[in-house]
């Protein structure tokens, strides 16, 4: 989540990774939701783009806070909005933001009733959940935000999922294929060491065949469609051109 679109950078590599997966692959952030947030929708599920992106901070409409990612998962006549943030690099101000676009979006959704004669407002706000690629190592999870009321207080959760945490294994089991392309950051900390030693290379190399194994066979199998198989091996390549961008053995396989 950035305060203006286009902001240059490396990490920007990694964010397009991402918002390019969910335009041209939207089915594969099911299993993410279903994992964040304990959601048990099918591959039928329908996804939609939120219309609210982005969210002005004043009149002038020249400070904006813009969303990483917000869906609508739909199914059995029934939908929820959630809001997906990937992080790169640490950002005390992370949650300041979130929060702040929580309260913009939930104030620009409210829905007028009449319950028993009496005007009555209702605010919904968008779940919310934060991957961090490489995550603080003093973080709790989940986040929350408590917003005090007249007649007492609410409390937002955003669940905190940690990429570095998490093995190809893991990945894997839970269907998270469209966390596969950032897989390396597992290994952030340690590519300069990696890159002088020639087992940890392989044994690092072995596991990204195991990668582009794994998306053939999914694609064969029909876990996932050929051009989402091809798309993900590309980001993933991208990905490690950026991350790796100062160790060229790591970057050639070698």
């Amino acid at each position: 989540m950035s305060r203006k679109a286009g902001s240059p950078g490396r990490d920007d590599v990694y964010d397009k990774a991402f918002k390019t997966i969910a335009q041209d692959a939207p089915s594969l952030l099911i299993p993410l939701v279903n994992h964040m947030f304990g959601r048990s929708y099918t591959d039928k599920a329908e996804i939609r783009f939120a219309s609210d992106q982005a969210i002005y901070l004043d009149r002038t409409r020249r400070h904006r806070l813009m969303a990483d990612l917000h869906i609508i998962v739909a199914e059995n006549g029934a939908e929820e909005d959630f809001l997906l943030e990937i992080q790169s690099t640490p950002d005390s101000e992370i949650f300041n933001r979130i929060s702040r676009y929580i309260l913009g979006v939930t104030m620009r959704v409210l829905k007028d009733k009449t319950v028993d004669g009496h005007p009555y407002s209702v605010a919904k706000a968008p779940r919310t959940g934060l991957i961090y690629l490489r995550a603080p190592k003093k973080l709790t999870s989940p986040a929350r935000l408590q917003i005090e009321l007249s007649a007492g207080s609410a409390v937002h959760e955003t669940p905190i999922l940690r990429l570095v945490q998490m093995t190809l294994e893991d990945l894997l089991q839970n269907r998270l294929t469209v966390l596969v392309p950032f897989h390396l950051f597992r290994y952030a900390s340690e590519l300069a060491e990696i890159e002088q030693d020639k087992v940890r290379r392989e044994t690092l190399l072995s596991e990204y065949r195991r990668i582009a194994d794994t998306l053939n066979e999914y694609a064969a199998s029909g876990e996932i469609s050929t051009q989402e198989s091809k798309l993900l091996a590309v980001l993933t390549e991208e990905v490690v051109n950026a991350l790796a961008s100062n160790q060229p053995l790591i970057r050639e396989g070698k």
